[in-house]
Parts: C-alpha cells; structure tokens; sequence
C-alpha cells in the first residue's frame, strides 16, 4: 500500500514539476487546486481520513475560524501572505516565495518549504459518528470474570472498546474481592475523548476487556512489584445509545489467547542521560504500555486501550523479565509498545514554590523489534539549546517580541525531525499553559518565535525533542506524528524565561 501511494505521488509530482528528474513532455493535466509547474503558489489540503474496517476514507474538514496563514522570513521579521479556500479541504496561498517558510494553523507553526502541505489527521471509527455533550454510565451484569481485585494497587478494571466509533473507555466497578460475577447500576465510563452515539442499524458494537494485577518477583527490600493484563473479554453485539439511558452491559467473558513478551530494558541508559534534558534534571520512573492497533499495522490509529501495563521504580534499576499479556483482538490488527522514562525538571518563578515539570524519552515500536535487542535511546536530547545566543538553559530575562531559538544536533541518534513548544508557566491557577508549538524537518536546528507569542509580565520555558521516525515527514504532513510506530523521542527543557 505505501509503495502504490508513493509511486502515486511521483506521478503526479512528475505531472507538475521538471526539477523531479522526469520527462519534460506535458504529461497530464494536474488535478484541480494542485498548483502548475513553476507555480509560487502553495497548496495545503486538510481532510480526516476515517479508518473502518472496509478501509481509509476521506473527508475534507472545515480549517475553522483560527489563524492560517503563511509568514515569510526577512530580516527579523516574519511577513504574512494570506491565502483563501478554493474548494472544501484545499486553501491555497499565492506567490509565497520559494525556500522556508512558516505555516501558521491555529497555535501550530510547521517550518516547511512544501508547495503541497497535508495537515490532513487519521481517525478510528466511521466519519458519521455522532458525539454527545454528556456520555451515559454502564449498567453491568457480568459472568466469568477472573476473581476480582478491589482492595489493592494495582486493581481489576474494565476496559470498553469499540472500533466502529472510535471509543475507549475505562470502568472500575466496585465488585467484592475474589468476585467472578457481578451486576452494578450506574458505573462511571470514563471516556478518552468525547462520548459519542451507537447505532445499532451501523453495526456498531464494543469489546469488554477485563485487565488484572500480575506480580513480577519482589524486589531485593521486599517491594512487591505488578503489572497489569488483559485477561478475560467478550464483544457486544451491534447496540443503540444516545446517552439517555446507562448502556446495557450484560455477558460472559472468556479467557483471551495469552502471549510472552520478553524485554531487556536498559533503563540505566536513559537515566545516565538526565543531563541531556536540562543541568538539574533527575530520573523520575518509567513505564511501558503495550496497546492494540484496529486493521492495520502500519500506522498506529486510534487510541483502543491497554493490553498492558507497567509501572517500573527507579529503585527496580534495569528490566530483563518476561511479561505475559492476553489479547482479544482479530489477528488483523497490530500492537504497538511504548517504553518512556520519565525526567523531572524544577522550575522557579520568584515567589512561588518550584515548578517540577516531566520531561520524557521514549522509544516505541512492534513488539518484534522492541524484543529483537536490548531497549536504548534511540536519539539524545537536542543541545546547545539557546535564545538569541544566550543559554537558554538558565533562567533568562528576555522582551517581548520575536527571538531566535537555537540548538545543536544531540550526542546520539540522527533526528529526521524536531518539535518545539513554549509554554506559560502560571501561578494563579497553578499550571501551564502551551502557547505555541512548532514542527520542522532533523536539518533544522533554528526558528524565529514570531512576536505576539511571549506576553510581558508572564513566564515561559521552552521544550525540544529531537524525533527519529523514518516514516514521518514533518515537512509535507506534520500531523500524523501521533500514528508513526516505530519511534523514538528525547526533550530538552529551558530554564525559567522571564519576559520584562
């Protein structure tokens, strides 16, 4: 399938330019909004494509009523070129200089040199789906259960999915320890996302996974260490809810297929590179997330649950166990795994107590490749990180306006992108706020902040990962970062900016 896409679009980049190497004849006409040969213009498509079980669909999306627009580099200054929408899901911009520029999309910037820019988005479930203000509570009555645990951490919970819809979510019942049945009114379905309706003439349907506590081997001080699994399941039959009425859960789970996952997790490696992250940083935990992929496995879409989890202590030192998992799903689908440690980084802001913000490195991928060697970083942190030359790694009193942020390649891996965000740090209410971020290409190693971003008076800190994903093009379709499997990130945190 990639190799058809891409032979596509060399057809019709071939169609539309003769610095591709191809026959200089006419060739055919270019589809409509695609800019000519030699055009400045710049083309940006935005459609969601909705993955089912029949396949990718796609639909083009409203760019809604946020900023889009294209700003050139001269001087200091970042020049806007508007544009206009042509026909649904193509906005053109025109006479936009060739070389760099930045896109600006809602508080996203993509540092880009694309003619043809993508920011489509994949979706799991049919593109009809209806979402619901408030989503309803579950009525359970449930047989063959794994005797139930309810007065520990980790605990049993349930898991409900549905592929059709695009929906996860996350019960935890309060059944009797030791239960392997159990009925309840009004359960709490936790949703990722919003809720949405079911309909049953769609065929739509939802999986019941029950996931357990599993012990590893205690620790050398006696500290008991789980994990949790899939363990038990069974699928619902095509059913409607509109959110009126608690959604009738009622059947028998069974045992689920259960499968080893050896892993030689080199957790000292990513903590001996604490420093990486910014001169303070500390190695925090670390966890790991095995989770299923619906009808495919070359991009990771929708979000559908756990098939396990594990929380690892600093103390635990390196991993190298064998875990077992249960998987309910058809064998068409993949599974994607994800080891992230995690940093933390104080922050000051005068007056106030320290901030202490997580900053991550994370590798992800199939099982068979994060169990075919030993899990390392894949790429270090960016270094050098700086503003307008200054060290950004210490606190810095800086004005409003436009700033160049810099930084160097990192120690290990070769990126093939970066992305930067800036966020405002707040004590009252206490949090951050993300103000901007920004997605380029592994060859750039700079941008201007355009002015308007940094606001007097207020407190910013800046985070830069450095990615290595072979799939992804940061430059033509930044927003599918999300989807890539094989991955593997590293962050770099600023220090507290300061703005007068």
């Amino acid at each position: 399938m990639k190799n058809h896409r891409l032979a596509l679009l060399t057809s019709l980049l071939c169609a539309t330019a003769t610095w591709m190497g191809c026959s200089d004849d006419s060739g055919p006409t270019p589809p409509p909004g695609m800019p000519d040969a030699g055009s400045n213009d710049v083309r940006v498509t935005l459609f969601t494509r909705h993955l089912t079980e029949s396949g990718l669909t796609r639909h083009p999306a409203d760019f809604g009523s946020g900023p889009l627009e294209a700003l050139i580099p001269e001087g200091e200054s970042l020049v806007p070129i508007t544009g206009a929408l042509k026909e649904p899901g193509v906005y053109v911009f025109p006479e936009v200089p060739q070389g760099t520029y930045y896109l600006h999309y809602g508080n996203t910037y993509l540092v880009t040199n694309s003619r043809d820019l993508d920011l489509g988005i994949n979706r799991l479930g049919r593109p009809d789906v209806v979402t619901l203000e408030r989503g309803p509570a579950a009525s359970l009555a449930l047989e063959g259960l794994e005797p139930w645990v309810d007065s520990t951490f980790p605990s049993s919970g349930l898991q409900f999915i549905s592929e059709q819809v695009g929906l996860a979510g996350a019960m935890y019942p309060a059944f009797a320890d030791g239960a392997t049945s159990g009925s309840a009114e009004d359960v709490s379905l936790s949703v990722a996302g919003a809720p949405v309706r079911f309909e049953q003439e769609k065929g739509d349907r939802a999986w019941v996974v029950q996931r357990q506590p599993r012990a590893l081997a205690p620790l050398p001080d006696g500290s008991s260490r789980e994990y949790t699994s899939a363990v038990r399941a069974f699928q619902l039959p095509p059913f409607s809810n509109d959110g009126s009425q608690p959604i009738r859960i009622q059947g028998t789970l069974q045992p689920v297929p259960t499968r080893e996952l050896p892993l030689d997790w080199r957790i000292s490696t990513f903590a001996a590179i604490a420093a990486e992250v910014h001169p303070t940083a500390t190695h925090a935990f670390s966890d790991f997330r095995l989770s299923p992929i619906p009808f495919t496995q070359a991009e990771w879409i929708g979000y559908s649950g756990e098939l396990l989890t594990f929380d690892h202590s600093n103390k635990a030192g390196d991993f190298n166990e064998t875990l077992v998992y249960g998987n309910p799903y058809p064998a068409n689908w993949g599974l994607v795994g994800e080891a992230i440690s995690y940093f933390t980084v104080p922050l000051d802001i005068p007056g106030t107590t320290p901030f202490r913000r997580l900053a991550r490195m994370s590798v992800r991928d199939q099982p068979s490749a994060l169990t075919a060697g030993p899990i390392r970083p894949r790429v270090g942190s960016p270094r050098g990180l700086s503003v307008d030359g200054a060290d950004a790694f210490t606190g810095l009193l800086i004005t409003p306006g436009s700033h160049v942020i810099q930084w160097q390649p990192p120690a290990s891996g070769s990126p093939n992108a970066y992305a930067v965000h800036v966020y405002q740090l707040r004590a009252s209410p206490r949090g951050t706020l993300l103000s901007a971020s920004f997605y380029m290409s592994g060859e750039t190693t700079s941008i201007r902040l355009p002015a308007g971003i940094l606001q007097s008076g207020a407190y910013y800190h800046l985070n830069v990962a450095a990615i290595v994903a072979p799939s992804y093009d940061a430059v033509n379709r930044p927003f599918v970062l999300t989807d890539t499997v094989s991955f593997g990130s590293a962050e770099a945190f600023s220090g507290v900016l300061t703005v007068q």
